[in-house]
């Protein structure tokens, strides 16, 4: 049961990594998506580039090249885990294996919330929803 609990949410974050990357690839040709809400600031951002790298072309770019390496990222934690959940349960026999998928897991979401709310407090107020023998390792 705990196997297909893991696979169940590794298989979520695959998925929304997997949708991030497809939105990130398209934005490269037809930009739609992680545009900025105001219209005009896309132009300036292909317009400027990053005053620290003298060899990226524009600030656009250097945002979807974020986008892209963050989604490889998700992508690759969740085929890790699934791995570890289908293939190699043994892996997951190890405590601080459970913990450190466990606070990745978590640091992701809370990194969102934060991003999408602007209040880390309103994250960590979250922490009722994992069991307290977690908690206690996360803090």
């Amino acid at each position: 049961m705990a196997t297909w609990i893991i696979t169940a949410g590794a298989a979520l974050f695959f998925l929304l990594g997997a949708l991030h990357l497809r939105f990130t690839v398209l934005d490269l040709k037809d930009p739609k998506r992680f545009v900025p809400a105001e219209p005009g600031l896309l132009d300036a951002l292909k317009n400027t580039r990053i005053k620290m790298r003298k060899d990226v072309k524009n600030f656009w770019l250097s945002s979807l090249g974020f986008h892209f390496s963050h989604s490889v990222g998700v992508l690759f934690y969740a085929t890790v885990v699934m791995y570890c959940a289908l293939i190699r349960p043994d892996i997951l026999a190890d405590m601080y294996v459970r913990i450190a998928i466990v606070i990745f897991g978590f640091s992701y979401v809370v990194s969102l919330q934060h991003r999408a709310e602007g209040t880390l407090s309103s994250a960590l107020a979250d922490l009722h929803r994992i069991p307290l023998h977690l908690q206690a390792a996360i803090l």
